[in-house]
């Protein structure tokens, strides 16, 4: 049983993995929840990445999601809303379905599995990583001053929730990676340390050049 660190969500965890995530996207307040059988995670596809922490008690207490997006019009289909991005910014590696148990929201998990999320794109040499937010999200700030800039999509047609709060794309581009992460780990440290990473080396497929 893992306790007290991070790593790889595995095939077996599939269930705590979506039971998580239905319990935090119910609960949420810039959305409303339509679909959350869309939320389901089989454990056993290899585009999806997908991290997770673990409490004292070994439960599954956190959650995060990556996969690769060749294109734009491939990034919009996987976030359900318009993209006007530069064709430089792809492939990219698209961050999604964030979950933290709501009794461990100031664990600092989330920032953790960010910072290896970021260290892996670093990595593969994706010129950019994205994901999909909400402006009334507390963690715009954070992206912000990592150094996200923000487009707010023309249509949305994300068929999982009804916003309440207007959603936006947050994109970082390859130049700002560094400072992105010189702003994460000081404020992440103390929970990089409480939760180590375990098990498998995370690996993202690395960028072909064109």
């Amino acid at each position: 049983m893992r306790r007290n660190c991070v790593g790889l969500a595995r095939p077996e965890d599939k269930e705590a993995v979506t039971a998580l995530r239905v319990e935090t996207y119910s609960n949420a307040a810039e959305f409303k929840l339509l679909r959350p059988e869309m939320l389901a995670w089989d454990g056993a596809s290899p585009r999806y990445i997908v991290l997770a922490g673990w409490d004292a008690e070994g439960r599954l207490v956190s959650t995060f999601q990556g996969l690769v997006a060749e294109t734009a019009a491939e990034a919009e289909r996987i976030l359900g809303v318009s993209l006007a991005l530069d064709a430089s910014c792809f492939p990219t590696f698209i961050t999604g379905r964030a979950a933290t148990l709501r009794s461990h929201a100031r664990s600092g998990l989330n920032s953790v599995l960010r910072y290896h999320f970021l260290r892996s794109t670093i990595a593969a040499g994706y010129p950019s990583t994205l994901g999909l937010a909400y402006t009334s999200a507390p963690r715009i700030n954070t992206l912000s001053a990592m150094g996200y800039q923000f487009v707010r999509p023309e249509r949305v047609w994300d068929p999982e929730v009804a916003p309440i709060s207007p959603p936006i794309v947050g994109y970082l581009r390859a130049e700002a990676y560094e400072g992105a992460l010189a702003l994460l780990r000081p404020g992440a440290a103390e929970a990089i340390a409480a939760y180590p990473w375990t098990g498998k080396e995370l690996v993202l497929p690395a960028v072909v050049p064109r």
